[in-house]
């Protein structure tokens, strides 16, 4: 259920990008105003990418514009402008915090600058991210998840155990190196709205993507230039090995995830009934490891490729050895463990109609939770904010439109 502990905070979303997004939905699903601000010609950039509901193109209907903005409120504005200018410091003068995620320097020639903006709010806070920050030899680079994530570092750590080290890096699936950084921007803006409240001052918070990812990544970059030591995706043999594997099953993969004591070992040989492997060299954690590909696991995936994935989470279950299904998307929208915390919320959206939408992964015992919106139209709140927030009659917002400054 969407928490209301943030309703204290209007936050002013200037952004385009998944991170900007993501940071501000966090901000908006803990009940903060966030009013996300969109181009009157384009709209938000998420509105061209699908998948689309029932596949059918519409800015409105953009699965990935509908998830990174619920709860938020949406107006146009062309701030390239003067006149768009003026209304935008007007509804600064207004909020607590402004997330922007523009290229450095480009709100400085509009003259929309944190320096500037803080003139016209003294308390405001600017969280700017970008790929690389605000200074920097890369600051005016451009890049994509696939750029980040391999200048961050991550990359470098992907396919993990790979076994051929001449395979291309990859990037996190889905969109989780902007995520990464969107938590970050969430983070960061909350813990300046407490030094904001403590003494009344803003600041200005630079978020670099690359840096984001670099603090996810930490073990290897700690391990490489601090330690002195090699870590790379490549398998490394411990003093004692832990098995996290992939197991292919009847409808898919089950990962098994066997401890480095001997009796989890000991109860999976019980449970698959394999005398070959119950010999004094797979005893051990190190010989299990060196043997693991070519000896244990096609016998341990001949036993499991009788089974699906979710017979063998109950069977592991309860012999008391560790595994658990690797589920798709679709299955874990079903699944029964997330179904009943409530994980999964129905909004009606006067496009889509309703839907269920994921939420926050943590409950509260006693904030007051609030009813989730869908995603803004393109404009859908321009007279909330307009005439009923900065006091502007039907005839101005006629000019306005005319004008194209909504």
């Amino acid at each position: 259920m969407a928490a209301n502990a943030l309703e204290h905070l209007t936050i002013v979303e200037l952004s385009n990008t998944i991170a900007g997004s993501m940071g501000c939905k966090i901000l908006a699903d803990f009940g903060a105003r966030v009013i996300k601000i969109e181009s009157p010609l384009k709209g938000d950039n998420l509105r061209d990418c699908g998948p689309f509901l029932n596949d059918q193109p519409d800015p409105d209907l953009s699965g990935p514009f509908l998830f990174y903005n619920t709860n938020k409120l949406g107006i146009t504005l062309d701030i390239t402008i003067l006149e768009g200018q003026k209304l935008f410091k007007e509804l600064i003068a207004k909020a607590n915090v402004v997330v922007e995620d523009f290229p450095p320097g480009t709100l400085e020639k509009l003259g929309l600058s944190y320096e500037s903006l803080k003139l016209v709010n003294p308390e405001l806070i600017m969280a700017s991210i970008t790929s690389f920050g605000q200074h920097g030899p890369y600051k005016s680079f451009k890049a994509n998840e696939l750029n980040i994530a391999q200048c961050g570092g991550i990359g470098n750590m992907l396919p993990y155990f790979s076994t051929d080290m001449s395979r291309s890096m990859v990037k996190p699936g889905g969109k989780a190196v902007s995520s990464v950084s969107g938590m970050v921007v969430a983070l960061s803006t909350l813990a300046a709205t407490f030094n904001q409240t403590k003494n009344g001052r803003g600041c200005h918070i630079d978020v670099s993507q690359q840096d984001s990812q670099l603090l996810v990544e930490g073990i290897g970059l700690v391990s490489g230039d601090c330690y002195n030591l090699e870590f790379s995706r490549q398998k490394h043999k411990p003093i004692k090995r832990s098995f996290r594997e992939p197991i292919k099953c009847k409808d898919g993969y089950f990962m098994l995830c066997l401890n480095t004591e001997d009796r989890e070992w000991r109860r999976l040989l019980k449970l698959i009934n394999a005398p070959d492997l119950n010999e004094e060299k797979f005893l051990s954690s190190l010989t299990r490891h060196d043997n693991w590909d070519n000896k244990i696991k096609p016998i341990i995936e001949k036993w499991a490729s009788r089974y699906e994935k979710e017979e063998l989470f109950q069977i592991c279950q309860n012999a008391g050895v560790s595994g658990t299904p690797v589920r798709t998307t679709k299955e874990l929208f079903n699944n029964e463990q997330m179904r009943h915390r409530g994980f999964f919320e129905t909004i009606n959206h006067p496009k889509t109609g309703k839907l269920d939408y994921p939420f926050a992964p943590m409950q509260y015992s006693n904030i007051s939770p609030f009813t989730p919106k869908g995603a803004p139209l393109i404009g859908e709140h321009n007279t909330q904010i307009y005439e009923d927030l900065l006091g502007y009659t039907k005839k101005d917002m006629t000019t306005l439109r005319e004008s194209h400054t909504i």
